[in-house]
């Protein structure tokens, strides 16, 4: 059955629930005008079908806002019919057999049976379609839970790889070639020279990748963390490693966001960037925080020569090829931020510098 068709079904379901209690009201007013005798067990009758019959109605209209997917329509429906048509046909059985001095007194039991059939058929239905979503969902939830833990130990190992192989390889490549170094001159030297540049870029690239496999292989456990400290912090390591950089900073004091120790990686790295990349004379780096009622503001702002448009669109992607101005770096940030539900944009850039600005989540107390 199409889509398409299973979205009418609930509206099928109501229109039995209007169609028995239209007839239910009817009845009522016909034995009312004093046409049709009145009694005990007609009323019975009435209030005993009515609930069953106002639930058909407005059951169908709460399945369509239900959690029950429209795919389990057919079958709700199927179980609704089934048993209209058995306590239905049952007492359209009992009617016809004993019959009664009129028409409407023999119509009364089979409404009865159809509305108490309709309207228990319909939970049964609801009931039943909710027991078979719970038990997917544990499925798929043991099932992603299994991935999960696949995907965990795949991530762990490889990280092992890059850092008993590759990063021990690249260790010993710079090693060997500080030795040849010292004992080189002239052309010979400078070539060893880049092959240990080389090899010390590899092991930035190495840790780099390494803290992303690490930080896709944990599951996060936010807290409340001191953003104003550690920026501070941060910033004084960045005049540490470079001391000819001028650095301002407008932190307020006290500002907490829901966060782990990852975040320092996150500032380090957008910190450096505004340094690495910055080939002024006198290079200077501002830092500012900013408070909103539900967020706190990171901005970042340098007077290096800006981003080129070119890249752009691709500043916080995972791509091939990276030119030599932004590798992993922000990578790093632009992940970290959404581990912290956050986000990160370059707010503005410019052959006078650029501004970076990341979001974080204030801290709940």
């Amino acid at each position: 059955m199409t889509r398409g068709y299973r979205r009418l079904l609930p509206i099928v379901t109501m229109g039995f629930g209007v169609g028995l209690v239209g007839v239910s009201l009817a009845e009522i007013l016909l034995r009312m005008s004093g046409r049709i005798p009145t009694g005990i067990p007609f009323w019975a009758s009435v209030t005993t079908s009515a609930p069953f019959a106002l639930y058909l109605m407005i059951g169908g209209y709460w399945l369509k806002r239900s959690d029950v997917p429209e795919v389990r329509y057919p079958r709700v429906l199927a179980i609704t019919m089934t048993g209209m048509m058995f306590l239905g046909g049952f007492f359209t059985i009992i009617g016809v057999t004993f019959r009664q001095v009129g028409v409407v007194e023999t119509l009364s039991p089979i409404r009865w049976g159809l509305s108490v059939g309709g309207g228990s058929g319909l939970l049964l239905a609801f009931l039943n379609a909710q027991r078979i979503e719970k038990e997917l969902a544990s499925e798929r939830e043991l099932i992603r839970s299994a991935e999960l833990e696949e995907r965990r130990e795949l991530l762990n190992y490889l990280n092992a790889l890059l850092r008993h192989e590759v990063l021990n390889t690249a260790n010993v490549i710079e090693g060997y070639a500080t030795g040849l170094m010292e004992s080189l001159d002239g052309d010979e030297k400078d070539n060893a020279a880049t092959i240990r540049r080389q090899a010390r870029e590899l092991t930035v690239i190495i840790d780099d990748v390494r803290f992303l496999l690490r930080a896709a292989g944990e599951n996060p456990s936010m807290e409340p963390t001191n953003l104003s400290r550690m920026l501070r912090d941060e910033l004084t390591s960045l005049q540490d490693r470079h001391p000819e950089v001028d650095i301002d900073r407008d932190i307020p004091d006290e500002v907490y966001v829901a966060a782990d120790l990852m975040l320092k990686r996150l500032l380090s790295n957008l910190l450096e960037n505004a340094v690495e990349h910055n080939p002024d004379e006198r290079p200077w780096v501002s830092a500012e925080v900013s408070v909103t009622a539900d967020t706190a503001a990171v901005r970042i702002e340098d007077n290096g020569p800006g981003v080129p448009e070119t890249v752009q669109s691709d500043l916080f992607k995972p791509v091939q090829k990276w030119d030599d101005r932004h590798g992993l770096g922000l990578l790093i940030v632009k992940r970290l931020a959404n581990r912290y539900d956050g986000r990160i944009e370059l707010t503005e850039t410019g052959p006078d510098g650029s501004v970076f600005t990341v979001e974080l989540p204030l801290a709940t107390t």
